[in-house]
Order: structure tokens, then C-alpha cells, then sequence
């Protein structure tokens, strides 16, 4: 029942809506087969098998077996024609006031894939662009959502990747990629890495793009990204990323001084530094330190956190214990290691809750350091 009312409430929202701005949204199919005559590739189906993980303190389930499908990895190219179209300030591409959802394809479409009130607010209220006419744009990314790292390299970076490997290189070398830029160090960086220089890049909430072709690809999950991409940008790193410096330590601890922090870190610590890891504190650095921090390792530990995006970098047997708070345990980075060949474990003090409500994304957690020593000391002599 409550399922039905929500979506009621979505199809009367989406009228209301088209009656006050003019514009109407695809749901993803709708998407799919207008952009069909235009594809220029498109992966078959990839399925990931996860293996039970138990928790390594007390044996409990933590995840059962499972598998993750990508039902489709695409790109296309869209020719402009006599139609009106339009790369709205989110970021999206609107054709005859037919607004295309390349990405997720939730069913609703501000809260879920445009990132709320502020992208409500453009289409309502629009502020004036400044106008650039180009041959080719990029549009890698459709949303007002928080600037996060992992959100950043999983979404737009390794799509970026995407289309540097499946679109003609004389058709992109001289592109514009436009989206809702993040104003990230970061971003900065991985663009860079990508070849794009940076009067390439565009802001469009700020500059109305005008084009010949337009270069789209999309996003299947939000939770697991297509391993396709993810192999693609580890290739990409790897090819471009300098020596590593071989000083660095092979076992790493990850602290975190903001949310999901381990309350009774000092005890952790102590007990680690006795294993000789090394306590890396959570302070801002380059995408060049990350990668060699993670590439450069042999064992890694630390709570559930963005930092864990850097895993794909890892060489294969890298081992990896993931801390979880009671309320928050999910498997992302149990299924980017098994991409990369990363052996997962993971630690949770405690029963697991059986409701995983997203704000509970903040909870601090603890450990029993007798846990972890006795963990230690039987991987660490295999």
C-alpha cells in the first residue's frame, strides 16, 4: 500500500512539474532506447560472486554469498539535430524538453538522481549561462550531490575512463567536458591524469554549451560500479603514475577524526604499532600520495571510509580489514577488492543491526583490541 501511494505521489509530482517548467523526464528504458541509434559501445553483462564473510572476532555473518550483476555498460555519441537540445545546468542532456536519465534512473528524479532542492530550484528559477559553441562535449555527470571523493572517482573519473576507451581519440581531443564541477583538488588531479586540460572544463550550472556531438555514458549502480571502469582507471593510474617510493610502510593503519571514528582508537593503535603498522592520520593528500600509499602496502586496516576507493590500486594479495559500526555494514569495498584481487575482511564489535538506516552513516564504533591482536597474529604468520 505505502509503495503505491509513493508512487502516485512521484506521477503527480512529475506532472505538476512538466505544467511548470515545460519539461518532461525519461525513466531510464525511455532513456536507453532513444539514445540506441547513437551507442558506440556496449559491454556485455558482468556478474561479481561474493564469498560468506564472517566477522574475524566472533565468527558472525556479516555478509552472506552473493553475486553483483552490471546489466549494461554504455556509451553513446548524440548528434545534434534540427531538435532542441539543450545541457541543462545539472548536467543532463534535454532533447525537445525530454530530459534523458543516463544514471541510475531512480523513480524520483530529485531526490534520487538530480540531488534535490537546489536542482528543483534550477529548472524552476534558472540563472543566466554564459553561451560556448563547441564541435564535441563530454557530459559525464548529471547531479548536485555531495562532493565526495569516492563519489568523484567511481562515477565521473572512471566513466571519464569509459569514453577515452571506447569513443574515437580524434573525436575527443579537442572536447569540452561539461558537468557540475566539484572544486576539488582531487577532481583537478584526475582530470588532469585524464588528458583534459583545463580550459577544457565547464561548469554547467555557469556556462551554456552549445554543440555538434555530445558524448554520454551511463551509471548502473550506485553501490557497484562497473569493474570494466574500475580496470580501466587502475590501468590508467598505473600507466601514469610515477615510480613508487618503496620507503613508504607495507601495513597501514587509516585513522578517521570526523564521523565513523573508533572511539577507543588510542588502545587500537597501541596494539597496532606493536605489529609494526604504521598510523596514517586523516588529514588531506594528493591523488599521487593515495595511490602509493595503497598500491605501496601489504596490509591495510581501518574504519569504513571514502579512503577505501584508493583499494583499486592495491597489487593483488593485498589484505584488507574493514572496521564497521553496528548500524552501518555494507559490502562496496568487499566487491572492489574482489575486482582488484584484494583478500577482504571485515570487523564489526557487536550484533549487527538488521535495520541499516543511511544516517546511521555517521555512527562512531569501537573494537576489542583482544579481537584484533588474535586476528593479527594468525594472518601474519601465514
Amino acid at each position: 500500500m505505502l509503495t503505491k501511494v509513493k508512487h502516485q505521489l512521484t506521477v503527480s509530482a512529475k506532472r505538476l512539474f512538466k505544467r511548470t517548467t515545460g519539461y518532461n523526464f525519461f525513466n531510464k528504458e525511455q532513456t536507453f532506447n532513444f539514445l540506441s541509434p547513437y551507442e558506440v559501445h556496449n559491454s556485455v553483462s558482468e556478474k561479481y560472486s561474493l564469498p560468506i564473510v564472517e566477522d574475524v572476532g566472533d565468527h558472525k555473518l556479516l555478509f552472506n554469498k552473493g553475486s553483483v550483476s552490471m546489466n549494461r555498460n554504455t556509451t553513446w555519441v548524440f548528434k545534434h539535430d534540427e531538435r532542441a537540445c539543450n545541457l541543462l545546468p545539472i548536467g543532463s542532456l534535454s532533447v525537445d524538453h525530454q530530459v534523458l536519465r543516463t544514471d541510475f534512473g531512480y523513480p524520483n528524479p530529485f531526490i534520487n538522481d538530480f540531488g534535490g532542492r537546489a536542482a528543483i530550484q534550477d529548472f524552476i528559477l534558472p540563472h543566466p549561462r554564459k553561451k560556448l559553441s563547441c564541435r564535441t562535449v563530454i557530459a559525464p555527470w548529471s547531479h548536485y550531490f555531495r562532493k565526495e571523493y569516492y563519489l568523484y572517482l567511481m562515477f565521473v573519473a572512471a566513466k571519464l575512463c569509459r569514453i577515452k576507451q571506447t569513443v574515437p581519440s580524434a573525436l575527443i581531443e579537442d572536447a569540452i567536458v561539461a558537468y557540475p564541477l566539484f572544486y576539488s583538488s582531487f577532481e583537478q588531479e584526475y582530470l588532469r591524469l585524464l588528458g583534459f586540460k583545463e580550459n577544457q572544463v565547464v561548469d554547467t550550472r555557469l556556462v551554456e554549451v552549445d554543440f555538434d556531438n555530445c558524448i554520454l555514458g551511463n551509471l548502473d549502480n550506485w553501490l557497484y560500479p562497473a569493474a570494466q571502469d574500475v580496470m580501466w582507471m587502475r590501468e590508467l593510474m598505473f600507466d601514469k603514475m610515477p615510480q613508487a617510493n618503496n620507503s613508504k610502510s607495507e601495513l597501514i593503519y587509516i585513522s578517521r577524526s570526523g564521523r565513523r571514528r573508533v572511539e577507543n582508537e588510542d588502545e587500537l593503535v597501541k596494539t597496532l604499532m606493536g605489529f609494526g603498522f604504521e598510523i596514517i592520520e586523516d588529514q588531506k593528500r594528493s591523488v599521487e600520495e593515495q595511490f602509493h600509499l595503497y598500491n605501496n602496502a601489504k596490509f591495510i586496516i581501518g574504519p569504513h571510509g571514502a579512503s577505501f576507493s584508493n583499494i583499486i590500486w592495491s597489487k593483488k594479495g593485498t589484505n584488507l580489514l574493514e572496521l564497521f559500526p553496528q548500524r552501518y555494514v555494507y559490502n562496496f569495498f568487499q566487491y572492489l577488492s574482489s575486482i582488484v584481487g584484494v583478500n577482504y575482511a571485515a570487523y564489526c564489535l557487536g550484533p549487527v543491526s538488521h535495520n541499516q538506516p543511511y544516517r546511521a552513516v555517521s555512527d562512531n564504533l569501537k573494537v576489542s583490541v583482544i579481537d584484533i591482536a588474535r586476528y593479527l597474529e594468525q594472518v601474519m604468520v601465514l
